[in-house]
């Protein structure tokens, strides 16, 4: 029986999100002399990392990753959970892209960038956690 260290995972999501913020805004600025874009490529970019980090807090909290579960039981929720994320992130993306549609290319790229992030960060910090979990203290 574990939890998933449901804390822990969000801070890591959001120091993700903002890093990844930050590469696109240096992407964007770095860019800009070689590459046409349009004025609203940074915003609309940052909007889909953080999209990407809003859908992902949210379905880690529908884990209620403060119950104590057995471990084949949250592979299985958090999988799960990774499914309905990859089904709503696109269709919040949607939602993103017509209140501003003047950078399509650059939202898709971002929601791509901030999805994959966010779930190689979340991965990462619930394997650590129940690394810990798994290891008995002395």
């Amino acid at each position: 029986m574990a939890r998933v260290p449901w804390k822990s995972t969000l801070i890591a999501g959001v120091v993700a999100a903002g890093l990844s913020c930050a590469g696109w805004w240096a992407g964007c600025r770095l860019l800009a002399p070689t590459v046409e874009l349009s004025p609203d490529t940074v915003r609309i970019g940052c909007s889909g990392i953080i999209l990407t980090w809003v859908v992902a807090a949210l379905s880690m909290l529908a884990l209620t990753p403060w119950t104590a579960r057995p471990f084949s039981t949250l592979a299985a929720l958090w999988m799960g959970s990774t499914i309905i994320r990859l089904l709503v992130t696109p269709a919040g993306a949607y939602l993103l892209y017509l209140s501003s549609p003047s950078a399509p290319k650059a939202l898709a790229l971002a929601v791509g960038l901030g999805y994959f992030v966010q779930l190689m960060t979340e991965a990462s910090s619930i394997a650590a956690g129940l690394a810990k979990a798994l290891v008995p203290t002395k």
